[in-house]
């Protein structure tokens, strides 16, 4: 029927193949563009069957059918169907008018019941109507004729069993079978669509220099990896160079409202594709863009949100007067409540409400609740939390907007804290900035680290620095660190990216080593102590210092975790058999290194039955993270152990004690049961 092409045209996102060298990854990016057969490109090839139906009045019509765009199989001017002159006699009785009913096309059974459903509205230029029976949702449990009532259309093909009324101006548009378009004021398309695809997006850097180039199926590795190496000349020309052909390979003349797909009490939507069961209701405006859905993967823009020049991928949701301008929204990524994104790249499962997002890169599961600032930011790790007040990226030099921030993996971000540009955390993930604390421009690579403000700030030291505890939210903030992993791996939706959710993985062990060594808490003992650290004395401690006692509990957490780690890929390779390797052969090499150095001349049975205690011991600590705030609630508010979960009860503390439990069997299953 009319306005049924397949859904089932390819929508694989571009995943390059991190494994291999980074010219090879462009590479793989290139070739995906030139090669793709996504929704965009399949919808470009069939309404160029539009042609067909450019005839001149003093062609002789004969016998021939003239395709449509969307697959019907051929439809006739008005006239010739049969009974053709009752039909039009009929649908001006019903209030309705062409300029050339000779240019209004349906199928060759249409007929007079179908033409009860087309009631005064008015017909310009060349116009394709498909068949109307059933009735379509409007909205939930309000179900409505299908058909045409009082609206004007123009140049446009409308698909079998869809919903066109009240819409003031319909133009160059395909709607598509059991679309709805009701009360809308516009929809329209200039001639030249391009969906919002081919745009430069000025991510990190607000002058340019790491510019985003975005296309509907682009995903998260592909996009950080173009973002973060800039040094590939050759490959970033390639990709632009492709990118260039897919533009125009998806240039369109009509704007695309797909089967299933709702526009209701919405403003404008211009030289854009509604895709597959998408919502857009109550909306200001969709402009330029392009809006991946699906039936079961709705995405929805509502409530006075506009969407302009942007890149909505499946699940997405824009609501509550929400702002999407030049930017690109990963699947169930979101911006709520008066939220602005702006030349920025939003990944899956980060929402935004009421702050600002500007020219940022922003990674996966980043809570953005509140009114705060994300400017020029590079943030591809996410699993963070910015609090109210927060600002990163809160200024620049003053000559040119040129300098960009780079925040940690799992960075939490206190009330009212001020992060200044330039900054590098990237090497130091799920560290805590707390509440009212004014960073300096600088470079911090200890990971779990807490940045205070100083209780007093010692003698020598600027009074502009901070106080770093590193690895302070491993053994002060346990609690938070498991929430973390348990809470991403509950809450994601996406269905295309994958993530790693462990905290405890290659990657940041080497960065928690790399600490080690600078504390001197490795293999090296530091020679001579001092009471108070600076840069000068332990690089990576950027604008900020260290005490001595701090120093020595740093170490301690270090070690502890990379001693949980390595026993537990102690315990994992023993339960796969000897002549396995664990995870992988990084982990291999970092169990090694860490076994020799931390814990040498120690037995098999030795290591197992310490990773007993030391989860006994983890799970301990997450409890006590926990019961802190107990203690401190119970004296503070009326009543509060009624109104609050115990530690005891907290489901992440059952967890982790049901963990330490489970770690305990799994070793005398080892050592006894061989």
């Amino acid at each position: 029927s009319l306005g049924a092409m397949s859904e089932n045209v390819s929508t694989e996102l571009c995943f390059p193949d991190t494994t291999l060298p980074v010219a090879q990854q462009f590479a793989s990016i290139s070739s995906h563009l030139r090669s793709s057969s996504s929704q965009l490109v399949a919808a470009a090839a069939a309404v160029a069957s539009r042609a067909a139906l450019a005839l001149s009045r003093s062609d002789s019509y004969g016998h021939d059918k003239y395709e449509d765009a969307v697959g019907l199989g051929g439809v006739l001017p008005l006239p010739r169907v049969k009974g053709g002159t009752a039909i039009i006699e009929a649908l001006v009785r019903q209030g309705c008018h062409a300029d050339d009913w000779a240019q209004i096309f349906v199928p060759d059974n249409f007929d007079l019941q179908d033409a009860t459903r087309v009631r005064n509205s008015r017909f310009s230029g060349q116009c394709i109507m498909g068949k109307f029976s059933t009735t379509v949702e409007v909205m939930p449990n309000v179900p409505l004729p299908s058909g045409v009532y009082d609206s004007l259309v123009v140049n446009t093909e409308l698909g079998t069993d869809c919903l066109v009324q009240n819409v003031r101006i319909l133009s160059n548009a395909v709607v598509e079978t059991r679309a709805v378009l009701f009360n809308v004021d516009s929809v329209s398309c200039s001639g030249k669509a391009t969906f919002g695809c081919g745009q430069l997006l000025p991510v990190a850097v607000e002058v340019g220099g790491r510019d985003l180039p975005i296309w509907p199926e682009i995903s998260l590795p592909a996009a950080s990896l173009m973002v973060a190496h800039r040094e590939e000349k050759q490959g970033l020309k390639d990709v632009g160079n492709a990118l260039q052909q897919y533009e125009e390979r998806i240039k369109s003349p009509v704007t695309w409202i797909r089967k299933g797909a709702r526009v209701v009490n919405t403003s404008q939507v211009h030289d854009s594709y509604i895709g597959y069961g998408a919502s857009i209701d109550g909306a200001l405006c969709v402009r330029e863009s392009c809006i991946y859905s699906t039936a079961e993967e709705v995405t929805v823009v509502a409530d006075g949100a506009q969407v302009h020049s942007a890149i909505l991928q499946w699940g997405v949701t824009a609501t509550a007067g929400g702002v999407v301008r030049n930017s690109v929204m990963l699947e169930y990524s979101g911006v709520h409540d008066q939220g602005r994104v702006v030349n920025s790249l939003v990944a899956p499962n980060s929402n935004l409400a009421k702050g600002e997002i500007s020219n940022s890169f922003v990674g996966p599961f980043v809570g953005f609740h509140h009114q705060s600032l994300l400017i020029s930011v590079f943030w591809p790790s996410g699993k963070g939390n910015v609090a109210y007040g927060a600002m990163l990226g809160s200024n620049h030099t003053g000559r040119v907007a040129d300098q960009e921030l780079w925040p940690c993996e799992g960075g939490f971000f206190g009330l009212g804290c001020m992060l200044r540009l330039p900054t590098d955390m990237s090497s130091a993930p799920y560290c805590l900035v707390a509440a009212s604390v004014s960073c300096l421009p600088q470079k911090i690579t200890f990971p779990f680290s807490l940045i205070t403000l100083p209780d007093k700030v010692p003698d020598g030291v600027s009074p502009a620095f901070m106080s770093i505890l590193p690895a302070w939210c491993l053994y002060k903030n346990a609690y938070s660190i498991l929430r973390s992993e348990l809470k991403h791996k509950q809450r994601n939706k996406a269905k295309r990216h994958t993530f790693d959710y462990r905290v405890m993985r290659p990657d940041i062990i080497q960065l928690v080593i790399d600490a080690l060594q600078v504390l001197h808490g490795w293999d090296k003992p530091l020679s001579e102590t001092k009471d108070v650290y600076l840069e000068t004395d332990m690089p990576g401690l950027g604008k900020n210092y260290m005490r001595e006692s701090v120093r020595q509990a740093a170490i301690d957490g270090y070690r502890t975790f990379l001693m949980r780690y390595a026993l537990t890929q102690v315990l994992l390779k023993a339960e796969k058999g000897e002549d396995k390797e664990p995870r992988t052969e990084e982990d291999e090499h970092l169990v090694n290194v860490i076994l020799k150095v931390l814990l040498p001349n120690t037995t098999f049975e030795q290591q197992l039955d310490k990773l007993v205690q030391m989860e006994k011991d983890h799970a301990t600590s997450v409890m006590e993270s926990k019961r802190g705030d107990d203690i401190r609630g119970a004296k503070t508010i009326p009543g509060y152990r009624h109104a609050h979960t115990p530690a005891e009860d907290d489901p992440v503390v059952l967890h982790i004690k049901e963990f330490a439990a489970s770690i305990q069997k799994r070793v005398q299953k080892v050592l006894y049961c061989a």
